[in-house]
């Protein structure tokens, strides 16, 4: 009986496993771990951090700017990262290489809770916030986006994290990491 158990168990975190991958898929660029867009050659600020309506980014006027919110869909990058842009003959500002890293880390979730209800996602950012972070939830998604500084109280987070996983309350992944993180990771 245990090892049909186990074997159940197994078959159950493979198909959790095979569901959240699709599901990330559907979220994230896999050409290009650097772009979000669907053409993957564009690499324009708005492309890579969100729309350029909601001001990603505050220009510094030095050929820089500071990634002014979360950066939903891009990896290796976290808000009040310093960014070299170039600017085009139409105006659009194309992102380059990061000048400064914040040291903020940028975690995003699947809130699996509920559906990924508005209540669930206002939870789970509630949550969060108590334990240090910022963030924001996109309902298109059922996603929800953690803005985590070197302040907030990184080991307690990374165990909220991994046990909501296990409980089936989000799905979540590493979109941008410091050492300080890195080193909360058990094994």
């Amino acid at each position: 009986m245990e090892t049909g158990g186990l074997r159940r168990s197994t078959r159950v975190a493979e198909a959790n496993s095979t569901a959240r991958n699709a599901l990330l898929m559907q979220f994230y660029a896999v050409s290009s771990p650097v772009s979000n867009s669907r053409v993957s050659s564009c690499d324009c600020l708005a492309h890579r951090f969100g729309n350029a309506a909601d001001r990603p980014a505050v220009d510094l006027g030095d050929g820089t700017v500071r990634l002014d919110n979360t950066p939903w869909f891009v990896r290796g990058v976290a808000s009040d990262d310093i960014i070299r842009v170039e600017v085009d003959g139409e105006g659009i500002r194309w992102a380059g290489e990061t000048v400064r890293a914040s040291e903020n880390c940028t975690i995003r979730l699947i809130v699996l809770k509920d559906g990924g209800s508005a209540a669930a996602r206002q939870s789970v950012l509630e949550i969060f916030h108590s334990l240090g972070t910022t963030g924001e939830g996109i309902e298109k998604y059922r996603m929800v986006a953690l803005d985590v500084p070197p302040t907030a109280n990184l080991p307690k987070i990374r165990q909220l994290l991994e046990h909501g996983d296990a409980k089936g309350w989000w799905h979540w992944e590493e979109g941008c990491v410091t050492a300080a993180w890195k080193s909360t990771a058990s094994g």
